[in-house]
């Protein structure tokens, strides 16, 4: 899991939640609903608050749903990569 991420379209900032359910599908929180998400848009990976480095594909929006009476939108993203499909992972940093 990359806690912190950011859209690389419009640069709006979450938190990312791996679904206790479904092993292949991630939430972004904590994005108020008056922000600026789209269904395609990619979040990234940000240095703030986390080990890892800034800048890599966490996934990629497939639902975005605004609730009347709540402050945040419901985001789920498609993982950049499913672990089980990863051979190895190499993480520089600086």
């Amino acid at each position: 899991m990359i806690p912190h991420v950011k859209n690389e379209r419009s640069g709006v900032r979450g938190i990312s939640k791996g679904i206790a359910e479904n092993n292949y599908l991630l939430n972004v929180e904590f994005i108020e609903s008056n922000l600026d998400v789209k269904v395609g848009d990619v979040f990234l990976s940000t240095a703030i608050g986390s080990k890892f480095p800034t800048g890599y594909p966490v996934g990629t929006v497939i639902s975005v749903e605004k609730n009347q009476n709540e402050p945040f939108l419901h985001i789920q993203l498609k993982p950049a990569q499913i672990p089980e499909q990863l051979e190895f992972v190499i993480i520089a940093t600086d």
